[in-house]
């Protein structure tokens, strides 16, 4: 049984088209409060290209991952990848087991284009270093056959998922063209929810001091 790699980007590309949609919806909506806010009734002369802020996303929340299971795009095997990895504001480091047994460094940037609730859909590139040529022709791999992936350097494209399971606890499924791999990510770094502003002294307190 195979998974056609079609669905695999139309996947892929639905989530980044979301993204756009929500930051771009969220940068409109926050100049119409601005403008209301200042009474300034006058059109305003939107930035150029918005649509390539939006792609660039947001910092994301820095945290270790553990993603110890996955499957491939042609096949319904689960394996294990036993991928581990740091994320670091908009940096991003880590390592997995590949399909030949190898162990995979890979270095990148991570950016966030859609934080709605509990959910957090990121996009993740940079360069691998393990499979020595050994991806040249894989299947669903863009440009497989180019000299990209011909050394052991080669270039990695993901997106990686996340739920919120606690304030320090996340489910995450990273989706690439030739593998979907599960675990979970304990972000670091967040703060406490807002507590409730320190209530003023009762009336009558008040009054005694005057």
């Amino acid at each position: 049984m195979r998974f056609p790699m079609v669905f695999r980007w139309r996947v892929l590309v639905a989530l980044a088209m979301v993204g756009l949609a929500s930051s771009t919806a969220s940068a409109q909506a926050g100049a119409v409060s601005s403008d209301a806010a200042s009474g300034n009734a006058e059109p305003q002369v939107s930035p150029p290209r918005p649509w390539l802020r939006a792609m660039w996303g947001t910092t994301p929340e820095s945290g270790v991952s553990y993603l110890p299971w996955g499957l491939h795009s042609d096949s319904v095997k689960v394996e294990d990848f036993h991928l581990t990895g740091l994320s670091y504001r908009s940096l991003f480091g880590g390592a997995f087991r590949n399909s030949f047994g190898d162990r995979t460094w890979a270095v990148g940037l991570e950016r966030t284009v859609v934080s709605t609730g509990r959910l957090h859909v990121n996009y993740w590139f940079g360069a691998m270093a393990g499979y020595d040529g050994r991806l040249v022709g894989s299947r669903g791999i863009p440009f497989s056959h180019s000299f990209l992936f011909r050394y052991n350097v080669n270039p990695v494209l993901g997106v990686p998922v996340l739920i919120d399971l606690g304030r320090h606890l996340q489910f995450e499924v990273f989706l690439n063209p030739i593998a979907s791999i599960v675990g979970l990510r304990v972000p670091f770094g967040r703060t406490a929810p807002a507590t409730a502003a320190a209530t003023s002294p009762p009336a009558d307190e008040t009054s005694a001091g005057r």
